[in-house]
Parts: C-alpha cells; sequence; structure tokens
C-alpha cells in the first residue's frame, strides 16, 4: 500500500479535511511503503486533524498507604515498583508512549508541531490544523476533553484493526462520532 492509496481511501471516504481520531493498528492496514509516517502524512496530505490516544503509564504514581486497599485484585507494590525510583514529572512536551499504543501514535508524537494534552496518564495528542482545538482542553481533570470536541465537531474515529476502546466511548457518551 503506498501514500496514494490512503489517500484515495480517504477520498472515498468522505475525510479530507475532517478530524480523524486514529485508533488503528497499523498491522490492520497490511504492509505500507514507509510504515507509520506515510499513513500520518497521506492524512496530513488530505488536510486532516489527527487525533491519537498518547497515554503513559511511565508517570504513574502510588496512592499513599492509607488508600491501598488489601484483597482488592491490585498488587501495588508490582505495579508501582518502577515508578517509585523515577522522579520524572509529565509535561506536555515529553514523548513518552505506552508501547500498547502502538507506533501509529508514537509517529504522531514525534511530528513536528504536534500538541499534546496535559493528562499525565491519557494525553491525547493531534496533529493538523485543527489541533490545538481538540487539546487544549484536555487537563488533569478532564482527561477526555479532546473525545469531547470531536465529538461537538462531529469527528471520525475509524476503528482499523482494533476493539472499541471502552474508555473512549465512556468519554464521549454516545456523542456523534462515526464510526467507519
Amino acid at each position: 500500500m503506498t501514500e496514494q492509496d490512503i489517500r484515495q481511501a480517504l477520498r472515498a471516504l468522505n475525510l479530507p479535511g475532517k478530524v480523524v481520531c486514529l485508533h488503528s493498528s497499523l498491522r490492520s492496514f497490511g504492509e505500507i511503503a514507509g510504515g507509520a509516517i506515510t499513513l500520518v502524512r497521506a492524512f496530513l496530505d488530505e488536510a486532516c486533524t489527527i487525533l491519537v490516544p498518547t497515554f503513559s503509564s511511565v508517570f504513574e504514581v502510588a496512592p499513599p498507604p492509607h488508600l491501598q486497599f488489601e484483597r482488592n485484585g491490585w498488587n501495588y507494590s508490582a505495579t508501582f515498583a518502577s515508578n517509585r525510583s523515577s522522579e520524572r514529572v509529565f509535561t506536555p512536551e515529553v514523548l513518552d508512549v505506552d508501547r500498547s499504543m502502538g507506533v501509529i501514535p508514537a509517529t504522531a508524537l514525534s511530528w513536528t508541531n504536534h500538541i499534546r494534552g496535559n493528562h499525565p496518564l491519557d494525553s491525547f495528542t493531534a496533529v493538523g490544523p485543527q489541533a490545538a482545538k481538540f487539546i487544549g482542553g484536555q487537563s488533569p481533570s478532564d482527561a477526555y476533553a479532546p473525545l469531547a470536541a470531536l465529538a461537538r465537531m462531529k469527528g471520525f474515529v475509524p476503528h482499523c484493526g482494533v476493539e472499541t476502546c471502552e474508555r473512549c466511548n465512556d468519554a464521549v457518551k454516545g456523542g456523534p462520532i462515526v464510526d467507519r
């Protein structure tokens, strides 16, 4: 698959110029010449704004001992052991993203002029002409503001090779996001 193939598909779906929350697996596209860079570039060349989840559990912090409840199915020492020694602090400028997010979000996060939201665990990143409109509202107290903005602006969420994210569905609460 080439960049031209992707652009042709975007035109067939009437997505040029639209905002797209790309919740996808690169493998689901088959072989793409140039990989994730080609995919992101194709969307941008069609004047799309791409919104991707760029969650980063490396910034998790263990709750204080009095809030670590026994027998709740959570192993606090195993989950937070690697983060306890870290004194790193999240800012939207960091490029950390969980490996499970995939290569497409990691590529968007490394793109020049990307905008990353201000949430230490569940940030979103946007690239494209309308990026600031979707990321500006994200804060530690409003993790899913980018999805709410996407719903208000009638954006699209193509699930390409991934299942629907329950956190994302809950965040938009039945908004007008079209799943293609």
